[in-house]
Formats: C-alpha cells, sequence, structure tokens
C-alpha cells in the first residue's frame, strides 16, 4: 500500500479537528448533567460520545506528527466525519432525542465545525505528494487522492 507525505495543510487540519474533539470529549465528559439540562440532549449519550471523541482526538493527533499516511485512513477519517455530521443532524430528526434550541444550536455548531474539518482535510490530502521512495526504491509521480 503506498503513502503520501502529508501537505503541511492536511497536518494543520488533522490537529485542528483533533482540538476541537477533544475539546468537545472534555467539555461533554465533565458537564454532562449541566449539558443535558441546557441541551435536552441524554447523559449517556453525550458520556458516551465524549468518550469516542477523546480516543479520536489522540489518534488525530497521532495521525497529524506522521510523516507518511496512507491515504486510504485519511479518506476513512473524511468519511467518519461526514457520517458525524449526517448522524447528528438526522438525530433530533428521528425523534431518538429531544433538544432545547441551545442543544440544536450546539448540534448544528459542530456539525458545521465537523464539515469544515472533512473539507480541510480532503484539500490537505489532495496536495499531499507521494512519498519519494515506495518499498522497491521507486519514484512515484504525480498525486495520490
Amino acid at each position: 500500500m503506498h503513502t503520501v507525505a502529508p501537505s503541511s495543510l492536511l497536518k494543520r487540519a488533522l490537529l485542528l479537528d483533533a482540538a476541537g474533539s477533544g475539546a468537545i470529549a472534555v467539555l461533554q465528559l465533565m458537564l454532562p448533567g449541566p449539558l443535558h439540562a441546557a441541551l435536552g440532549l441524554p447523559p449517556a449519550l453525550l458520556t458516551g460520545t465524549g468518550l469516542f471523541l477523546l480516543v479520536y482526538a489522540l489518534a488525530l493527533a497521532v495521525l497529524a506528527r506522521s510523516g507518511a499516511l496512507w491515504p486510504a485512513l485519511v479518506r476513512f477519517v473524511i468519511a467518519g466525519n461526514l457520517g458525524w455530521v449526517a448522524l447528528s443532524l438526522l438525530l433530533p430528526l428521528t425523534g431518538a432525542v429531544t433538544v432545547t434550541l441551545p442543544g440544536a444550536l450546539y448540534i448544528a455548531a459542530q456539525a458545521a465545525a465537523v464539515l469544515l474539518f472533512a473539507g480541510l482535510e480532503w484539500r490537505g490530502l489532495t496536495r499531499s505528494l507521494p512519498d519519494r521512495v515506495t518499498r522497491r526504491g521507486a519514484m512515484p509521480a504525480g498525486r495520490v487522492l
């Protein structure tokens, strides 16, 4: 499997995603009760997604510091972000949760941020160049998506 040398934009986008995800994780893990009261989101959902986001943020930080990345892994992160956006927006529409107005704004704001992260990560991936040396020592040409 080939790798790319991540562009500076990709590294910054992954770090920005990690920072945002980490901040939301800490907020949700430390304040599930008050957030439930303000947003209407169930404490179990806030805690569960907080734990997920904490692990996710750590994984993104590791990826951002890597000198070589598999494009498929970056595309997986981007697809996961798009899935997160879709599920976040659909959750209140399904009636699975009833949120307050601040809760709806919270969901919309984090969905918009995650969509921005996905766009930046995609653009950063398209700017990333193939690693200079493959296993066989050949010099790959062109950009890799």
